[in-house]
């Protein structure tokens, strides 16, 4: 799928190229955002959140994961 593969290129480039502080942790996984009601996100190619101070509250064998909101920076979706 050419989708993955741009949303790996744009990952890849974020987390290496230098412009985000060491703090943020940018997603390599699909992910979906959690609010402490209860309600989840659709899927999100990219997620920029708190590395420092999140947890991941699901993880399958590094394809899916679900982080919470609060320590949710930013989203995007990468379109081809």
């Amino acid at each position: 799928d050419m989708g993955m593969v741009r949303e790996d290129i744009l990952s890849n480039f974020l987390r290496r190229s230098g412009f985000l502080p060491s703090k943020y942790g940018v997603t390599a996984a699909s992910t979906r955002v959690a609010s402490t009601t209860g309600h989840v996100s659709r899927e999100l190619d990219i997620v920029i959140y708190d590395a420092a101070q999140s947890i991941s509250l699901m993880r399958r064998q590094g394809s899916y994961q679900v982080l919470p909101i609060e320590s949710t920076y930013g989203a995007i979706q990468v379109k081809s």
